[in-house]
């Protein structure tokens, strides 16, 4: 049927026509007006029932003058097929028109594409779709295009490669047409196959060899389907077509340019060799197979790092799926000891390897415990291990025969650099929960992390057997005794039925649990208010003041210390910091404080971490929650309802292992310490030596106060018009007995100026407030300079003698005097610092080495206080004088008496412009040094001589 406009047309066309003949001129050769040019094509012309196709239409104004209407008209389409476009104004039934609001120029065209979608019932067979395409009412042409209904058709599955492939068991690769072919890779070795060609066709594939030259590679027949299909085996690399240049497609020989592994050699105990594969193709599927080894222990090799894709038991090989450039880890563990061949193949190119491996059986890796581990129930009792440079190991511990305890685990370290760490067991939970997951922790050893989880070990639980019939949990906390440990390479098998046997099982020991011990002594401290106790950190800081002491000022922080608590299990997952109330609690950990004088007639008040029994609310902090290794438990107490009280109040502090705790078996059983505590309101005050001020720099004022050592309290001293200053006052304890000192420069006023004092808390909130007096500046007393002794040891040195010397300062005065020393021997400086004593005071601050294997001669000295000399001498190392010179020669009334005394050794004799009497008596006591020395040994010598000439 054709439309009305369709016949208008016809006859305009057959009008065109009979004019054509008179002119004897064809109608394409005049060209005049716009003239219409349709061209339809498709990608895919065969298709199933219910699938789509695109078909694109090309319409060209092939004349000279501008179209002014255009559009495409679909005629004969099937019933119940369906017409989708990106253009508009569809009409439905057996013809559809495509419009468009385009006009094509003159020598211009545009495209237009249809979604075909194919009737689900469709019968197979060949279907024309028929176009009409116009640039104006009167210019046409008309395009067919041809679909094929297959219903055997349909997605072949080949998961996105260029063709239909038709899922054909022959070819590697297949493609529609030529045209699908052009541009493609092919490798050398795949098997091709192409369509579009008639059956029977013979077809030539062709090898490129110029820009206009080629040579005959294949020829072949296209079967009964249009395809033909060949093989690229052979085939070398290069440019290659088949009948035109424009299809022109690549075929690559595939090589590898490694396939190797990363040695000739592995033990079997390695689960890590590396295997590396380098190609030019992106990624393919390597055959792999060795003589000796079946497809059950390729896949072990092989199954870790690759994706096997097939195996093929007859043939003893698997097949390694989309194999990249890359590293891979194979595992050889088990392997019987041999030398393999392994063979490499891609599986649809000619690209082959091999490379050989001498599996060698290991000597055994050594692992092992160190050690027996003991610890006291509820602790976490840590298990040192060696992996001895293994990756993975398994563990025993306890003996179910023995104990009702037996745990497997499954220990990997294949992602850890060392071989030592430890396995840490926490006692407190071990055998009371369902899968024991949560009781074994690999750690570190050694170094700032120690006691630290490693987060690249990874410990499992292989099986559990605890109780007798092995269901588990125990109804009590884990007993004291002996619990076997062992560890070796692997189980002999599956651990099941809460049992395993350990296949090369390498050390044993035992893990030795006590009984828990009484807790150690309970001790209370304090810190300042202004420091931070949150952690373990803080509470270690220079910058924190903790001091032992029972009496504890109000808002200062309360510490207790417990000895020896043990149950470390207990704060398996605490953090430094947190609160841990509830904690102890559950423990059967019980601590409170009690008032200790509550008056006649008066219940004490009770707080406790529970509350219970009409106590009030004590919250308690573990500094060192994470730290804590069973011996010292550090706690911050918190008063949490504000209920203790602090006027000069006295009370016992008690911790207690209750029975509620699961090692106490009832209340006659329990365990307790305790220590006293007293609570007083801050208090500061001046002392009356602050009443009266020397007038000096660096003067120091004291006061009495019960704030926690470490405080800085805020001092000001004022005279009206004359100066205002202000210093911070350090808490410092002395004995248990608390001040503070003040440091002031008052070395510019005169004495006796009048100044008020005042000391102030740093707490607002329940703080001591201010005490002000009034003062006094006066006289300063000049402070005396240190006494000074210089010695040597030997006294009398002789040559081949090692000499030290020792210096030491006293101070007489009653406050702390500074001074700078200098101590120069033969030229060198041994000594130069400042030296700060106390009053009364005295300490060595030289003592050194002097010379070592002493030559005879002659050594200056020099002692220099503030810059000034305060002492100078001769070290004298006398030569021997030999047998002339015995003791009875020297000794008597040779050397004694008148003849080392008296005017000899004294006064001006010993003494000179520069020393005086002090100085001169100072050498009396240092022998070895000086003048007088040196007058003895010439009085010897006179009197030895006056002899042998006698």
């Amino acid at each position: 049927m054709t439309t009305t406009r369709k016949q208008l047309i016809g006859i305009t066309l057959s009008l065109m026509m009979v004019l054509s003949v008179f002119a004897a001129v064809p109608v394409s050769a005049q060209e005049s007006g716009a003239n219409a040019s349709l061209d339809a094509s498709v990608d895919d012309a065969t298709v199933a029932p219910g699938e789509e196709v695109e078909i694109t239409y090309t319409l060209e104004n092939t004349g000279d003058e501008d179209g002014t209407a255009t559009g495409i008209e679909l005629s004969e389409l099937p019933s119940d097929w369906d017409v989708t476009s990106d253009s508009s104004d569809w009409q439905s039934g057996s013809q559809s028109w495509l419009s468009t609001s385009e006009t094509v120029a003159a020598g211009e065209s545009y495209e237009v594409s249809a979604t075909v979608t194919v009737d689900d019932n469709a019968a197979d067979g060949d279907y024309d779709i028929a176009a009409t395409g116009f640039v104006t009412p009167d210019s046409s042409d008309d395009a067919t295009v041809t679909i094929t209904v297959d219903s055997s058709d349909g997605d072949d599955g080949d998961d996105g490669d260029d063709s239909d492939e038709e899922d054909s068991d022959e070819a590697d690769v297949s493609f529609d047409d030529t045209s699908d072919l052009a541009g493609d890779l092919v490798w050398s070795g795949q098997e091709v196959r192409v369509g579009g060609f008639e059956a029977g066709d013979t077809v030539v594939l062709r090898k490129s060899t110029g820009d206009s030259s080629s040579d005959p590679a294949n020829q072949l027949t296209a079967d009964e389907d249009g395809y033909i299909t060949f093989d690229t085996s052979g085939e070398e690399t290069g440019q290659y077509f088949i009948d035109d240049r424009d299809n022109m497609f690549d075929i690559l020989v595939q090589e590898f340019d490694t396939a190797e592994f990363e040695a000739d050699s592995v033990d079997d105990t390695t689960d890590d060799f590396e295997l590396e594969f380098e190609s030019r193709r992106a990624a393919y599927n390597i055959n792999v197979s060795a003589d000796g080894l079946d497809v059950e222990e390729l896949e072990h090799i092989f199954g870790d790092d690759f994706d096997i894709s097939e195996t093929y038991d007859d043939d003893e090989i698997v097949t390694l799926e989309d194999v990249e450039d890359d590293t891979y880890e194979t595992n050889f563990t088990n392997i019987d000891a041999d030398e393999y061949t392994f063979d490499f193949e891609v599986t649809d190119t000619t690209a082959e390897a091999s490379d050989t491996v001498n599996v060698t059986e290991s000597d055994g890796a050594d692992r092992s415990i160190d050690g027996n581990p003991t610890g006291a129930q509820g602790d976490n009792v840590v298990i040192p291990i060696d992996t001895d440079g293994t990756d993975s190991s398994v563990m025993q511990v306890g003996d179910h025969e023995e104990n009702n305890y037996e745990i497997g685990l499954d220990i990997d370290s294949s992602d850890y650099d060392e071989d030592q760490f430890g396995i840490s067991m926490n006692t407190y939970i071990a055998g009371t929960t369902e899968d024991e997951a949560n009781v074994f922790n690999p750690i570190y050893l050694e170094g700032e992390d120690a006691g630290d989880v490693i987060d690249d070990v990874d410990v499992e639980v292989a099986y559990t057997n605890v109780t007798e019939d092995g269901d588990g949990p125990l109804g009590e906390r884990l007993g004291d005794g002996e619990y076997l440990v062992n560890i070796g390479n692997d189980w002999e098998s599956t651990p099941e039925d809460n049992h395993g046997e350990i296949d090369d099982e390498q050390d044993t020991g035992f893990l030795y649990l006590n009984e828990r011990a009484e807790p150690g002594a309970l001790a209370a401290h304090t810190a300042p208010n202004s420091d931070s106790v949150d952690n373990l950190e803080d509470f270690e800081d220079d910058d924190t003041t903790v001091t032992q002491t029972s009496t504890i000022a109000q808002e200062d922080h309360l510490l207790v210390t417990v000895e020896d608590l043990g149950m470390t299990g207990v704060f398996a997952n605490t953090e430094n910091g947190d609160d841990v109330t509830e904690e102890l609690a559950n423990a059967g950990v019980s601590f409170e404080m009690e008032q200790a004088e509550p008056g006649t007639n008066r219940d004490p008040q009770v707080l406790n971490l529970t509350a219970a029994d009409d106590a009030d609310q004590l919250n308690v902090v573990a500094v060192n929650g994470d730290d804590y290794n069973g011996s010292q438990l550090i706690l911050v107490v918190e008063d949490a309802g504000n209920n203790l009280m602090w006027d000069d109040e006295d009370y016992t502090a008690n911790l207690t292992i209750t029975e509620d705790n699961p090692y106490i078996d009832d209340e006659d059983d329990e365990v307790s310490s305790e220590t006293n505590i007293t609570l007083e309101e801050r208090d500061i005050e001046w002392t009356d030596s602050a009443e009266e001020v020397p007038a000096t720099d660096g003067a120091t004022i004291e006061g009495d106060t019960n704030v926690a050592p470490g405080t800085e309290l805020r001092t000001r001293v004022r005279a009206e018009g004359t100066f205002t200053d202000t210093a911070d006052g350090m808490v410092m304890s002395d004995g248990g007995d608390r001040y503070f000192v003040a440091e002031y420069d008052f070395g510019d006023y005169e004495p006796g100026t009048e100044f008020t004092l005042r000391a102030s808390d740093v707490v607002a909130n329940n703080g001591a407030g201010e005490n002000e007096i009034d003062s006094v500046l006066i006289e300063a007393t000049e402070p005396q300079p240190f006494n000074y002794d210089v010695s040597t040891d030997p006294a009398e040195p002789v040559p081949g003698d090692d000499v030290s010397g020792t210096v030491t300062a006293e101070n007489t005065n009653d406050d702390t005097v500074t001074e700078n020393v200098q101590f120069v021997f033969d030229g060198d400086e041994l000594y130069n610092d400042t030296v700060e004593l106390e009053g009364g005071a005295s300490e060595t601050i030289v003592d050194a080495t002097l010379l070592e294997n002493a030559s005879a001669g002659d050594y200056e000295w020099e002692l220099i206080v503030d810059g000034e000399s305060e002492k100078d001498g001769t070290l004298t190392v006398e030569k021997d004088p030999g047998s002339d010179d015995s003791g009875k020669d020297d000794s008597g009334s040779d050397d004694s008496g008148s003849d080392d005394s008296g005017s000899d050794d004294s006064g001006s004799d010993d003494s000179g412009s520069d020393d005086s009497g002090s100085d001169d008596s100072g050498d009396d006591t240092t022998p070895g040094f000086g003048v007088g020395v040196a007058l003895v040994a010439l009085l010897g010598a006179a009197m030895l001589a006056l002899r042998r000439q006698n």
